[in-house]
């Protein structure tokens, strides 16, 4: 199973879980709520976040995920949220879905979270994978210094480590 189908599958898993929740007509009712609608719950969500009530904005993010899984941002916002509260695999479940909604390849954003989780899990190899996208990302766009800057600094920090991984691969 790829990363991106592991991922689709967990957002299943999330959505059986919010169904189970709210009760059928509720569900209806908010998924026919507009857009500005959509618009305030996520900038609510965020200033949870940005206040550091990190629970509270991933309870919203999965809402929102649930309700329009289509918007990278919803994404975005539950992969750093569930970074925060440590909560790595979900975290980088939700980055792999970002990047894979990033249709014209022009994030390194969802690649470095996600290397980021990957490294602190203890999986160098996925760490230098995701990493690998950011940075192969980030070279194509104008500007982008520091993360370009980071990109480099932790490639020199992980690579005796995935240089040993290959090793013991061959």
């Amino acid at each position: 199973m790829t990363a991106a189908a592991g991922s689709l599958a967990s957002v299943d898993v999330i959505k059986r879980e919010l169904l189970q929740a709210i009760d059928q007509e509720s569900l209806e009712t908010i998924r026919l709520a507009s857009k500005e609608f959509s618009e305030g719950a996520y900038a609510y969500a965020w200033h949870h976040y940005e206040a550091g009530r990190y629970q509270e904005a991933y309870d919203l993010f999965v809402l929102l995920a649930a309700l329009r899984n289509g918007e990278k941002k919803i994404w975005m916002g539950l992969g750093a949220t569930a970074q925060m509260l440590k909560r790595y695999k979900e975290a980088t479940e939700a980055y792999s879905v970002a990047a894979h909604l990033d249709e014209e390849l022009n994030d390194p954003y969802p690649h470095f979270h996600a290397a980021e989780c990957f490294y602190t899990m203890g999986d160098v190899k996925n760490a230098w994978r995701a990493l690998e996208g950011a940075r192969k990302v980030a070279d194509r766009l104008e500007g982008e210094d520091l993360l370009k800057s980071r990109i480099q600094m932790l490639r020199k920090s992980w690579y005796p480590q995935a240089k040993a991984l290959a090793k013991k691969i061959k």
